[in-house]
């Protein structure tokens, strides 16, 4: 198992130092690159950001609105191991 995530790190290093490398070499190229890129991931991480942040609230209201929110994972008996009224 431990070789297996040495294998990784030394694939994602290897990948990054031939990444920067090429960049390096072709620098017109990279930066015409990222400048057409760079619109367009802001624009993308918004959108996902935006939607998570939609879908986890719809998450957590849906129970409340839904026959799911009845659930008990104990059985219809189940009682809290607390109490739910201060002494």
């Amino acid at each position: 198992m431990i070789e297996i995530g040495q294998n990784a790190i030394k694939a994602s290093n290897g990948s990054i130092a031939l990444f920067v490398f090429k960049v390096s070499l072709f620098q017109c190229f990279a930066t015409w690159i990222f400048n057409w890129y760079r619109p367009e991931s802001a624009d993308f991480f918004g959108l996902f950001l935006s939607s998570a942040g939609k879908k986890s609230s719809l998450f957590c209201i849906a129970p409340t609105f839904t026959p799911f929110g009845n659930i008990r994972p104990e059985g219809k008996d189940a009682t809290p191991g607390v109490a739910l009224k201060a002494a």
